[in-house]
C-alpha cells in the first residue's frame, strides 16, 4: 500500500456545484433578510402608525427572531467551513461582518420597497422615519454580526477540540 505524498494529494475545489465564496458572501445576509422580512414589515408598519403590538405579535416576532439567529448560526458557520476548507483562514472578520450586512440589506429594502410611500411630503416625518430605521438596521447589523461570530467562535473551539482529542 502506497501513501500519497504532498506531491499527489489535491484539495478538491468546495464550491463545485457553483458556489463561489464571494456568491456566498453575498447570499448569506439575503437569505437571512429573507427570514426576517415577516418582523421586518411589521417594524415599519407600527413605525408609521398603521398597526399596533398585541400579545400574539409577540410571540410571533419572538419566533421570526429566535428562527433569524438559527439561521444566521448556521450560515455563518457554513461560509466560515467554505473559507477554512480553501486554506483562508482570515475567518474572523468576515464571519461578523457577512451577517451583519444584514443590516444594510434591510435598509436597502425599507428605502426601496417599503419605504415612506404613506408618508406626506413634510421634511420632518421622513427625517424621523429614515433615523428609527437607520437605528433598528444597525442594532439588527450588530445583533446577527454578534451571533454570527460567537457561532464561529464555537464552531472553530468543537472543531479545534475534536482535533486534539484525536
Amino acid at each position: 500500500v502506497a501513501f500519497p505524498t504532498e506531491a499527489e494529494v489535491t484539495i478538491a475545489k468546495p464550491y463545485g456545484m457553483g458556489i463561489h465564496p464571494t456568491v456566498g458572501t453575498l447570499l448569506v445576509p439575503i437569505a437571512i433578510s429573507a427570514v426576517l422580512n415577516v418582523e421586518w414589515t411589521f417594524m415599519i408598519k407600527v413605525i408609521q402608525g398603521d398597526e399596533q403590538y398585541e400579545a400574539a405579535d409577540w410571540r410571533l416576532l419572538m419566533l421570526v427572531f429566535t428562527l433569524a439567529v438559527a439561521t444566521t448560526a448556521v450560515l455563518t458557520i457554513g461560509h466560515v467551513v467554505f473559507r477554512l476548507v480553501t486554506h483562508n483562514k482570515r475567518w474572523w472578520w468576515p464571519s461578523f461582518v457577512v451577517p451583519a450586512s444584514t443590516g444594510v440589506v434591510l435598509l436597502l429594502y425599507t428605502t426601496t420597497i417599503a419605504g415612506g410611500s404613506r408618508l406626506d411630503h413634510a421634511i420632518a416625518p421622513r427625517v424621523v422615519f429614515y433615523g428609527h430605521v437607520l437605528l433598528a438596521a444597525m442594532a439588527v447589523g450588530l445583533a446577527l454580526g454578534s451571533v454570527g461570530t460567537l457561532a464561529s467562535l464555537w464552531f472553530i473551539a468543537r472543531l479545534c477540540s475534536k482535533k486534539k482529542a484525536e
